[in-house]
């Protein structure tokens, strides 16, 4: 059904695709050529984004930037806040709740507590300034704002998913590019996400024939899965049957990760889903299906941050719900993290 949905979608919606790529190949000109201006960030800062829509793993990669750099930097997130219901400047702490300000936001909130400061707005410039004006901080990371070139960071990290790299995609709405494939060109750095844990080295050697980028500049990340946390203070057991729900862009590396250690039951919402009384009822009725006498249902991080307003404090305590957290391991870790600090460091 995938196979014939992404024929469909190259075949039926390709002369849309070459009219959104004109069109931002033109904006990106206008940009190039400074006929159209931009905000230079005035002080340290990193943008994380991509060329295609969802499923690259920003969030944990912004994760694993702000865990590098916090012990030695002040360091805020700026973000549109995907999803969120409402408009304008929001500072976001944990009191939040993810309709306001996004799933995301809301994570790094959660993750990280008072140590930094997690701000949504959609427009990146009005936000900065406003972090700059109220916030003692040293560095800016930008979520999701590569190609918001209103604003010019000062690196610009850029990640593509091993399983569905940039260069065989297309551009929307035939394929999932924002851009054309030649926007890379724009990036410090290049991450390629969502990699086997031991890739080797005529693997990498391949991606980086396609890539045609300085090698030196391109790392390669993989997913470590942490070990499930409960909503309710209870115990996960590996030999338990779980029912795994997901709100994400791509599940597919999740449900082979848990399907290799549990008994796996699936149910999928699509991404950034605003669970409803509705979809909880759904999950929970399915939950009372499963015949095993051990079973958990499970979800991701981002899915805890929506699903956590609407379950009711009885529904957590007679259902056993959890969350998987997540991190990256980036290979060649020491030259990525000179990379980093070398750039913030710089006067």
């Amino acid at each position: 059904m995938i196979s014939l949905t992404r024929l469909f979608r190259k075949t039926f919606l390709f002369p849309l695709a070459i009219i959104y790529g004109l069109v931002t190949y033109l904006r990106n000109l206008l940009y190039d050529f400074r006929i159209l201006k931009t905000y230079k960030i005035p002080l340290k800062s990193i943008c994380v984004g991509n060329l295609s829509v969802g499923g690259t793993g920003k969030t944990p990669h912004v994760m694993y930037l702000i865990n590098k750099l916090i012990g030695s930097y002040s360091v805020a997130v700026l973000s549109r806040g995907y999803g969120r219901k409402t408009n304008g400047f929001r500072y976001v702490t944990t009191a939040d709740i993810a309709t306001n300000v996004g799933d995301e936001p809301l994570s790094y909130a959660y993750r990280f507590m008072n140590k930094i400061v997690v701000s949504v707005c959609e427009s990146r410039v009005f936000g900065i300034e406003k972090l700059i004006n109220e916030q003692t901080i040293d560095l800016i990371i930008l979520d999701d704002a590569y190609q918001h070139r209103k604003v010019t960071a000062g690196l610009n990290i850029i990640l593509t998913e091993y399983s569905n790299p940039y260069f065989n995609d297309y551009m929307l709405p035939a394929g999932d590019l924002r851009e054309y494939r030649f926007g890379v060109k724009r990036s410090d750095i290049l991450i390629v996400t969502k990699c086997p844990v031991n890739i080797d080295l005529q693997e990498k050697n391949r991606f980086l024939n396609k890539i045609k980028l300085d090698s030196n500049k391109v790392f390669f990340s993989h997913i470590k899965y942490g070990f499930p946390i409960s909503f309710n203070n209870l115990k996960f057991s590996e030999s338990a049957t779980v029912l795994l729900i997901t709100g994400i862009a791509n599940p597919a590396p999740l449900v082979k990760y848990v399907e290799s250690i549990n008994t796996t039951e699936t149910l999928f919402f699509p991404d950034h889903h605003s669970f409803s009384l509705i979809d909880i009822r759904k999950i929970h009725a399915k939950f009372d299906t499963i015949p095993a006498n051990e079973k958990f249902i499970l979800t991701t991080e981002k899915d805890y941050m929506r699903l956590k307003d609407t379950l009711s404090e009885e529904e957590m305590i007679k259902y056993p719900w959890f969350y998987l957290p997540i991190e990256v391991k980036i290979d060649r870790e020491e030259d990525f993290i000179n990379e980093i600090t070398g750039y913030v460091r710089a006067v």
